[in-house]
């Protein structure tokens, strides 16, 4: 009876997936100290006795955890209502549950409304960006000879369909029936304005996304000529042109010196993370972007966000968003009787006063 042969894996679990011997050994996980689940009675005991929070009613602080998880009341609240550093275990002083679960409604709330306030933007910019890449095309198309015309049928710079069932369609029918369209893609696009990346060639593997993939079914004439005649940065300044006039920054001169073209890219990426951490569990209320734009820290937290919202929002829209978290706050401290000591805590995360 022939002996099993031990293998000693210990030289390879820093390196996953080394096959010893015909068989793949991945490594373990690192493992943490365990933690150990509570229970929502053990739950409320800690938050009292650790976190100093006034539990007037077990039943009703039951119920409260059955509503809202406790990592979030607790670990994310204690970000906002902390009593002496942010880095601290105790909540300030007369922090009920009941005010917990009130900002926990009020992060949610605020979430929303900063959806709402991002999506007409995000549907001017992508109907900008197709309606002046089109007009851009067919000003290309239009300066082709009359016998190369003759080659060439007129098309859209959309599509639709399978790469074996393409369909070429106007481009911003392309943008706003694609269900798979998000805002990642819509930067991706307009990064691709530029000459050295918006090249008309017949194989584009590296851009994943982008009209000019029908390229791939132009004759190679048609290539060439939209390549040397299709303005990149003409369609760039209009689309900025757009989103000025858009905005609630009515000075050109105003919107250039904290935007201008130079930082547009860099505000679009802070959109686009703000608008993610929106849509995920955790608090708006704590996150944090990592860019950077002209006059701003590096690291943005919500109130800087907010404090950008005028620079690509109508002034309709920004008033009303400021108005009804204005009034959100008044009804926290009015209707749940949360002490203004709290209120001006959160009033210094977003940047909005109540008075």
């Amino acid at each position: 009876m022939s002996r099993k042969k031990i293998v000693d894996i210990a030289p390879y679990l820093s390196k996953p997936d080394q096959v010893i011997n015909r068989t793949v050994v991945t490594p373990m996980a690192h493992i943490t100290s365990y933690r150990e689940p509570f229970s929502r009675d053990n739950q409320i005991d800690l938050m009292q006795s650790h976190h100093h929070v006034l539990v007037n009613k077990r039943d009703d602080a039951k119920e409260i955890l059955t509503k809202a998880p406790y990592n979030l009341l607790i670990y994310e609240g204690i970000k906002v209502w902390f009593s002496r550093s942010e880095n601290g275990k105790s909540f300030q002083k007369g922090t009920k549950l009941e005010y917990l679960y009130e900002l926990y409604k009020f992060d949610s709330y605020l979430k929303g409304k900063l959806l709402e306030i991002i999506r007409p933007f995000e549907n001017m910019f992508i109907g900008s960006m197709s309606y002046h890449f089109e007009l851009e095309y067919q000003r290309a198309y239009n300066m082709m000879s009359k016998r190369q015309k003759a080659k060439t049928p007129r098309h859209n710079v959309g599509y639709s369909g399978s790469p074996e069932n393409i369909e070429l369609i106007p481009l911003w029918d392309q943008f706003f029936m694609d269900s798979s369209m998000n805002f990642k893609k819509e930067i991706d696009f307009w990064n691709s304005l530029c000459k050295n990346r918006l090249i008309f060639s017949k194989s584009q593997p590296e851009i994943n996304y982008c009209p000019v993939d029908i390229a791939k079914r132009m004759s190679k004439n048609e290539v060439q000529h939209i390549s040397n005649n299709f303005r990149t940065q003409t369609v760039r300044t209009q689309i900025i042109r757009d989103i000025r006039k858009f905005s609630s920054i009515k000075s050109d001169h105003n919107w250039n010196a904290k935007i201008g073209a130079s930082q547009f890219g860099n505000l679009l990426n802070i959109i686009r993370q703000f608008r993610n951490e929106s849509s995920h569990p955790g608090y708006i209320l704590n996150s944090q972007c990592k860019a950077c734009i002209r006059g701003l820290k590096t690291s943005l937290e919500i109130r800087d966000f907010i404090e950008l919202l005028p620079y690509f929002t109508p002034e309709d829209i920004y008033t009303d968003f400021i108005s009804s978290i204005k009034s959100k706050l008044f009804y926290l401290h009015t209707s749940s009787q949360i002490p203004m000591n709290h209120i001006h805590k959160i009033e210094n995360k977003i940047g909005i006063k109540l008075l």
